[in-house]
């Protein structure tokens, strides 16, 4: 596949990957066959596998990225944080915010998954994604050439199957924090090993016929009580490492058939910017979910006493309303402060 085109089709995906992501969280857990939470975050470590490139250097690969990492976090966990405060102190909602005092403040991002304040949530993403990557940028460095990708497919997957069948079950038995984020991280890698295996071969995998069975079957799966949503913020896996696997590489598989199949429409342009803001519209989707809500609550439509992160008013109207205030808000924010 010709490396402009692939990259084409790699932003669309992103961009159908964030729209789901916004539907997810603004209907939360919709009540479909084919939900978003059955493969929507694994979606996007898969991604991270098929553009994965190795560091040049590492020691300044990784300062570069880890002081990048920190001011993009800092200054949305801090900007978030300010306009969370803002809103619960002048508004009777139902959003979670809880700073803590004194070195809580540093802590509590952690030790709650980022769920501390629930407009910025998604920080356990931003986490998880970080490591996940750095880490399997240093393998990619360190790996001898003659290092087959089947090795690297099976490290991946070993991975994958201890944080499904191991780490995840001991997370739920004694709730450490910091357990947590291994097991995001190793199924992490898993997926990016995976994306990383099949970069050379996705070309002839994607095609919209594939999509479609795909989606069938996902479909089927989980119509038979087979397949569930997954938790991957929480190491939620009720369905095991084999069914978790095929779900989600059902979904992914479709997404990015899809967007081969978009790549010739006239939407491509516009899918292709909303991929390119994915992770501006990531860390502020939510935010802008609620600022709509408000908006809509001035004007006597919805109850602000019930916003929330995740509960919004759910009809076909206001979910056009929502939807494109939340992805079109965190586009703009992004232009304003030129970031992606």
């Amino acid at each position: 596949m010709l490396v402009k085109v692939f990259s084409d089709i790699i932003y669309i995906a992103r961009g159908l990957g964030i729209i789901l992501v916004v539907i997810g969280h603004y209907m939360w857990h919709p009540n479909w066959i084919w939900s978003p939470y059955l493969f929507h975050m694994p979606l996007f470590f898969f991604i991270g596998g098929l553009t994965v490139t190795p560091f040049k250097k590492i020691y300044y690969g990784i300062r570069k990225l880890s002081i990048e990492l920190f001011i993009y976090y800092i200054q949305w966990y801090v900007i978030i944080a300010i306009i969370t405060y803002f809103i619960t102190q002048t508004w009777k909602t139902s959003i979670i915010f809880n700073l803590g005092t004194g070195i809580d403040f540093f802590i509590f991002p952690w030790k709650h998954n980022n769920h501390n304040n629930s407009l910025f949530m998604v920080g356990w993403f931003i986490i998880a994604y970080f490591s996940t990557s750095v880490i399997f940028k240093i393998i990619l460095t360190n790996i001898k050439p003659e290092t087959s990708k089947i090795n690297m497919l099976i490290f991946g997957v070993t991975l994958g199957i201890t944080g499904i069948e191991v780490i995840s079950p001991y997370y739920h038995t004694n709730k450490t924090w910091w357990v947590n984020v291994i097991c995001q991280v190793c199924v992490g890698i898993m997926y990016f090993s995976i994306g990383y295996c099949l970069r050379d071969k996705i070309g002839k995998i994607i095609k919209f016929s594939v999509g479609l069975l795909s989606a069938f079957i996902l479909g089927l799966l989980v119509f038979s009580g087979i397949a569930h949503e997954l938790g991957m913020s929480w190491s939620q896996y009720p369905d095991g490492f084999l069914v978790h696997l095929a779900t989600s590489l059902l979904g992914i598989v479709s997404v990015l058939s899809f967007a081969k199949k978009l790549n010739k429409t006239i939407l491509k342009g516009h899918l292709i910017m909303i991929g390119q803001f994915s992770k501006s519209i990531m860390t502020l989707h939510i935010l802008w979910l609620v600022i709509t809500g408000l908006c809509l609550g001035f004007i006597g439509i919805v109850d602000i006493n019930k916003i929330s992160a995740l509960h919004h008013e759910v009809n076909l109207p206001l979910s056009i309303i929502y939807i494109i205030m939340s992805l079109y808000g965190s586009i703009i924010t992004a232009k304003i402060l030129k970031m992606r």
